[in-house]
């Protein structure tokens, strides 16, 4: 909402977009529009297509001057996450600070193959049960024995942002995660994410030294 000080600029969005593009270009950023769109989108509480359903709006003067603010701290090096403060991970929103490290791409693939494994756990119970039926009653305790066994526990040491342990427990829905991580901050930001997605249920943050925290468990 505009306060009573602000003004109107004479920047339309896709004008602030342009400008900021070119800027975020000349100091070598890489994907500068992207990351020019994704810089104004926080500023102005909007998704990258919002923007260019609204591309002709002006911005006001306080818009103007965080945009500003905040390519000159893009320039100089600092990443877009840490700005925003968020970050999208396995198409899950995760927030992020300079107390815990953005994910790299190539942590998705650390994802799939993990989830992948207990996938097969999941497909080699079911084929036990199959094997063992022998009649109504022991289909329905292999069946138990199915969810029990695709229902595992997984440990993730120095869960930063909590983004692997957290992504696995949304794709898996019968899977228990429980993290461990050094960082008091980091531990406090990875349980906000757990907030936010709706997994305090399963998921469990513990600060400590690797397995130390799990020790007399």
């Amino acid at each position: 909402m505009m306060s009573t000080t602000d003004t109107t600029s004479s920047f339309s969005i896709i004008d602030a977009i342009k400008k900021a593009s070119s800027y975020l270009a000349s100091h070598q950023i890489k994907s500068p529009r992207l990351h020019a769109e994704l810089l104004l989108g926080h500023i102005v509480k909007c998704s990258r297509i919002e923007l260019y359903l609204k591309f002709d709006q002006p911005l006001v003067s306080t818009e103007l001057a965080a945009y500003k603010t905040s390519l000159k701290r893009h320039s100089e090096g600092e990443p877009v996450q840490y700005i925003i403060g968020t970050t999208e991970f396995y198409s899950l929103p995760f927030e992020v600070t300079p107390a815990v490290l953005i994910p790299r791409p190539e942590t998705e693939a650390l994802v799939d193959m993990a989830h992948d494994y207990l996938a097969s756990l999941t497909h080699e119970a079911s084929e036990v049960a199959v094997e063992s039926c022998d009649g109504q009653l022991d289909l329905i305790e292999s069946s138990r024995n199915v969810k029990k066994r695709a229902s595992g526990n997984v440990l993730d040491i120095g869960v930063g942002s909590g983004v692997i342990a957290l992504t696995l427990a949304h794709l898996n829905p019968l899977v228990s995660v429980c993290g461990t991580e050094i960082s008091s901050e980091a531990v406090m930001i990875a349980e906000r994410n757990r907030e936010c997605l709706g997994l305090t249920d399963r998921v469990q943050f513990m600060e400590g030294t690797c397995c130390a925290p799990l020790q007399g468990r």
